[in-house]
């Protein structure tokens, strides 16, 4: 189960290792490429917290893919979303089945809470946030109960694979956009000519 979404973009070997000579346009060029992708990524993200009452923010990092500039590609550069928000991250990995007991520090030493009629405002594996309701049943007060668990949401899985690709593209979309722009201005946009779409 992923912790954090993580893209590897490839594809644009050919051009980083043409501009390799070029080392200070491409301290701009790359992150963002790489952050035109992540925004699509968390962007996506986002629509699984639509209906919540508190914010979740998703913060994305670039990975650390070129190491030298003889040789180095684009082909292993990588970025990072991810969110410290508790609740989606346990909704994300799911919870095994467990017993919820009474806090010690409850004077009654029981539980109290309406059961049926919760619906939750999330899906497995679906990128959409639904209204949702609080459980409007009786009210019980037993001293435990068995909880069966949370079904995995696999949300960062499932946006590598449909997205993943999707997000590549945008990532080399933007850096070719950038090189030639760049290019262009050097008389040398012929260099990358070939790859724009």
């Amino acid at each position: 189960m992923a912790d954090k979404f993580t893209v590897k973009i490839t594809g644009l070997a050919e051009v980083m290792n043409a501009l390799r000579t070029m080392p200070e346009a491409m301290k701009d060029i790359r992150p963002q490429g790489l952050k035109a992708a992540a925004g699509y990524i968390i962007t996506i993200l986002q629509r699984t917290v639509r209906t919540w009452r508190h914010r979740v923010s998703f913060k994305a990092r670039a990975g650390q893919g070129i190491t030298s500039w003889a040789g180095a590609g684009l082909n292993r550069d990588t970025f990072e979303v991810e969110t410290e928000d508790a609740i989606w991250n346990m909704l994300n990995r799911g919870t095994r089945a467990h017993t919820i007991a009474a806090k010690p520090s409850n004077p009654t030493g029981r539980l109290h809470f309406r059961q049926g009629g919760f619906v939750p405002k999330t899906r497995v594996q679906t990128f959409n946030s639904y209204p949702g309701a609080q459980a409007s049943g009786p009210w019980r007060h037993p001293r435990s109960v068995w909880h069966p668990g949370t079904k995995a949401r696999e949300w960062y899985s499932e946006a590598e694979a449909r997205f993943g690709g999707k997000a590549r593209e945008i990532a080399q979309d933007k850096v070719v956009d950038l090189m030639y722009n760049y290019l262009q201005e050097k008389g040398l946009g012929w260099m990358v000519a070939r790859y724009k779409r």
